[in-house]
């Protein structure tokens, strides 16, 4: 596992939600990068297992204002697409061992990665859409 690997499929996973969150499904990918970190986390992480990276962990935590956030971690890096959301977010996607944002939500606590029965078709169009996504956003044929 490189690091490398992990921003490759963080990069294909944003490219799919941006262009295909509400086709995989409006109720729970709706209005993405907002108030959808979890959602994303259970996929991009079911993702991460279903192609042989162990270890994969959710993350959620509170900021004091009420603010909430979920990212992923693989050993030490941390692997968030929706940082964005936050106006001191770090961009679209982030792949990184510093912590300097995530440590700002408390009260931190390690989630299970499972995906919902009701949503396992969903995922299956999800996985189907990242394996014609190439890292930066173009597809297998080398167009947008």
């Amino acid at each position: 596992m490189t690091k490398q690997l992990l921003l490759a499929e963080a990069q294909r996973a944003r490219c799919v939600f941006e262009n295909h969150n509400n086709g995989i499904c409006l109720e729970y990918f709706g209005g993405f990068p907002f108030n959808v970190c979890g959602n994303v986390c259970e996929f991009l992480g079911g993702r991460l297992l279903q192609i042989g990276i162990n270890n994969v962990r959710c993350i959620y935590g509170a900021k004091l204002d009420g603010g909430t956030h979920a990212w992923l971690e693989v050993g030490d890096l941390i692997i968030d697409i929706t940082s964005d959301q936050f106006s001191d977010g770090l961009g679209k996607v982030y792949v990184d061992n510093d912590r300097s944002f995530h440590d700002c939500f408390e009260d931190q606590y390690e989630g299970i990665i499972g995906l919902h029965v009701e949503l396992n078709e969903d995922f299956k169009i999800f996985c189907t859409l990242m394996n014609n996504v190439q890292p930066y956003g173009l597809n297998k044929l080398g167009s947008e």
